[in-house]
């Protein structure tokens, strides 16, 4: 598994940018203990208020990890993309 976090001390939160897990290492609690990692460093270290991160809403697995891993929904977005000109 990979996971990269940063931590923004200007609104002092910690920001899962990217979390992956390899396909059959999955429902082993790989995923969780990445998150884990990276709650721990924000909140500890870095004194983080907030640990934030995106998903997207057809991520259902991925979505039913991070609930899972106590992360709450707070908002929804609008998905905006710009495409390469062909």
């Amino acid at each position: 598994g990979y996971i990269h976090a940063h931590f923004d001390a200007q609104w002092q939160e910690g920001y899962v940018d990217f979390l992956a897990v390899a396909p059959w290492a999955r429902g082993r609690g790989v995923g969780r203990a990445l998150l884990q990692a990276a709650a721990d460093w924000s909140f500890g270290p870095m004194r983080a208020r907030a640990v934030t991160l995106t998903v997207r809403a057809d991520r259902e697995a991925a979505r039913a990890l991070y609930l899972a891993a106590g992360f709450a929904c707070v908002r929804r977005g609008i998905g905006l993309q710009r495409q390469r000109n062909a």
